[in-house]
């Protein structure tokens, strides 16, 4: 995603950047457990960024699933 500027109350994850180097294989998909929405992320050298969900599917506890491409 060339150009993304993300919201500024994205999660940003410097371990998952590429940069880091402690993955060896780049990221495929996130999604949000719980949640059909498709959510906006971008994976640049600095970190992996994801921007919040428009409605969250639990009070308690938002948990994303981050699969590395295969």
């Amino acid at each position: 995603m060339s150009g993304y500027i993300p919201a500024t109350n994205a999660v940003s994850i410097k371990s998952l950047g590429t940069a880091a180097n402690l993955l060896d294989k780049s990221i495929s998909t996130v999604t949000l457990l719980g949640s059909g929405e498709k959510l906006k992320w971008a994976q640049s050298a600095e970190a992996l960024v994801i921007e919040p969900p428009q409605q969250q599917p639990s009070d308690i506890a938002i948990v994303m699933k981050i699969t590395p491409k295969s």
